[in-house]
């Protein structure tokens, strides 16, 4: 569960960079459409829409959450425990 979790923060905006860079070179891509209109995206992308607008007009800072690995363990751990509490409620 923790190295799933810190992969998945890992995810640097330079790296979504990259891939909108390369969703205008891939043949096999998909349409989103948010209220800013549609966006080309590569099949084998998991993110969406809102993610690429989000890294397109919204990066700030040159670092990452990855970067710093006690807050991407401590985020991994809030998530795990938000997960056993929706459990323990039946939520989950």
């Amino acid at each position: 569960m923790h190295s799933l979790m810190l992969g998945f923060l890992q995810l640097t905006a330079s790296k979504l960079r990259k891939i909108k860079l390369m969703s205008d070179q891939q043949k096999s891509v998909r349409t989103e459409r948010d209220y800013l209109g549609d966006v080309q995206i590569p099949n084998n992308m998991l993110f969406g829409v809102n993610t690429l607008r989000g890294v397109q007009n919204l990066t700030i800072s040159p670092r990452t959450v990855g970067s710093n690995q006690h807050f991407s363990t401590a985020f991994a751990h809030c998530k795990w425990a938000a997960a056993l509490a929706n459990f323990d409620v039946n939520v989950i």
